[in-house]
């Protein structure tokens, strides 16, 4: 969206900037969740660590950030169908990808003890 939509005489065009922002956060969220399926593809496969060592030394990821993916891409039960009920931070998804029991999970996600806020 136009930068020139969201402010009008000094103001601040509220629809258009909650739209404007709201697209992009949602990108962010979506380029996360593609970050997981595509560790989730090449997880296990040859030249894999050599992926994450060139990762960092072409300053794309470091390893640490990685390795943290590659934790969330391992848990199954974190799917890009739930991403609007997950929190849409790696780090958060870190530690909720720490949980590896089905039925813990889903009375998370279901109760709002894991949500997007």
């Amino acid at each position: 969206m136009a930068n020139e939509l969201l402010v009008t005489n000094n103001e601040i065009n509220i629809d258009a900037a909650c739209e404007a922002i709201g697209h992009e956060w949602r990108t962010t969220i979506n380029a996360m969740f593609n970050i997981v399926e595509l560790i989730r593809k090449v997880d296990g496969k040859k030249g894999f660590r050599e992926l994450q060592e060139e990762l960092e030394k072409r300053g794309i990821m470091k390893r640490s950030v990685f390795v943290m993916f590659k934790s969330i891409a391992e848990n199954h039960l974190i799917q890009s169908n739930l991403k609007d009920k997950l929190p849409p931070s790696y780090n958060a998804l870190y530690y909720v990808a720490k949980i590896d029991d089905v039925e813990i999970f889903q009375t998370a996600i279901k109760d709002g003890t894991i949500s997007a806020d």
